[in-house]
């Protein structure tokens, strides 16, 4: 078997970081053609590769935004810890942020969270506290931080505007560079 370097289509990668966080975003266009062949002529689909951020998904571009922009402001620093509500995804990319910057991370999520986030999220540092709903968990992450706000700065992932704004920064403007402005369909879908 031919190592990996001479493999065709192998390219090593040309650019050093000095974080994972430098990492997250300017994520690949591939265009699908196969699955597309029905589709008039001159239409074209693009899917833009997510899973291509440190941490998988595009959860990572929502982390970052909130937690770069309450550094910002000043609600959060390396004296609080950011407490919020999450399904999973969301919680790998605020433990991966956390540990990138130095920032105590704590998680409220339902039981039934895979065993391979907990351990993610547990490797990076962050801590978790399970209950039973989603509901019960963001209820649980803002009464927590409401009565201790010197100690916690409740992200508040569902309504923070830090979360839409990180996709109107980043990947917009990736999206419309990197198909030169010829968007004219979009759609977006995910899972927590």
């Amino acid at each position: 078997m031919r190592p990996l370097s001479q493999t065709k289509g192998f390219s090593h990668p040309t650019t050093v970081h000095g974080s994972l966080l430098e990492m997250i975003g300017n994520t690949p266009l591939v265009r699908l053609r196969n699955v597309t062949s029905e589709l008039p002529a001159g239409v074209e689909v693009w899917v833009k590769l997510e899973c291509s951020n440190p941490s998988g998904t595009a959860f990572d571009r929502s982390a970052r935004q909130i937690v770069f922009d309450a550094m910002e402001s000043g609600d959060l620093d390396t004296n609080k810890t950011l407490i919020d509500a999450t399904q999973g995804r969301m919680g790998v990319a605020y433990a991966m942020c956390g540990a990138a910057l130095g920032i105590s991370v704590e998680l409220v999520m339902p039981k039934r969270i895979a065993p391979s986030l907990k351990h993610t999220i547990e490797t990076y540092g962050a801590t978790c506290t399970f209950v039973d709903t989603i509901e019960d968990a963001i209820s649980l992450a803002r009464q927590t931080a409401d009565e201790d706000r010197d100690t916690y700065f409740f992200a508040d992932q569902y309504s923070n505007p830090s979360n839409a704004r990180a996709h109107e920064f980043t990947t917009a403007e990736e999206i419309v560079a990197q198909t030169h402005a010829r968007v004219t369909h979009f759609v977006a879908g995910g899972a927590g």
